[in-house]
């Protein structure tokens, strides 16, 4: 299915939203690459649609630790680096969307933090919220490589020299 097909899938589901809100697997997934410089400012976001398989037959899908890695260097610039990921899922049931829309203090979690690469399962989701969910990956510049103040080259050196003499002794000579 190409992302226009699943663009009029969603749309037609939108139409008829009363009379579906259980949890469904994603289609899809937006990632978001945010590049971030060295004073923590974004200097750019890029955006992929992850298309999950149709052949996965499990309510949980899975991003693999390896088509992370894959997108990463596709996106990724030398000066920046990989910092961390966090998926944004809203895994709501349709008995609890009312009692999240009461509540006056956030008693719901819908962030998980991830500091290194690896699998990324990501539950179902009511339909309606299936498009806010994201995986954030954020990229930050590295800090520029210091010189150093002391010389590598030339300057005086000290050599020692071992000599086998008839003592068959190891002696330094001065010098």
């Amino acid at each position: 299915m190409d992302e226009t097909d699943l663009w009029i899938k969603e749309q037609e589901r939108f139409i008829y939203a009363d009379n579906n809100y259980q949890r469904e697997p994603l289609e899809y997934l937006n990632i978001y690459f945010c590049f971030v410089d060295t004073d923590d400012s974004i200097v750019k976001v890029d955006t992929e649609k992850y298309l999950f398989s149709d052949t996965d037959a499990s309510s949980t899908r899975i991003i693999g630790e390896s088509a992370i890695l894959k997108m990463i260097e596709q996106k990724r610039q030398s000066k920046y680096m990989f910092k961390e990921m966090s998926l944004f899922h809203v895994g709501l049931d349709s008995t609890d969307m009312h009692n999240y829309a009461k509540c006056k203090e956030n008693e719901y979690n819908f962030v998980e933090n991830y500091p290194v690469i690896r699998d990324i399962y990501v539950p179902p989701s009511i339909f309606i919220f299936q498009p806010v969910n994201y995986l954030l990956i954020l990229m930050k510049e590295r800090n520029p490589v210091l010189k150093s103040a002391l010389k590598t080259g030339g300057g005086s050196k000290k050599r020692v020299q071992f000599v086998d003499d008839n003592h068959r002794k190891t002696r330094r000579k001065h010098g």
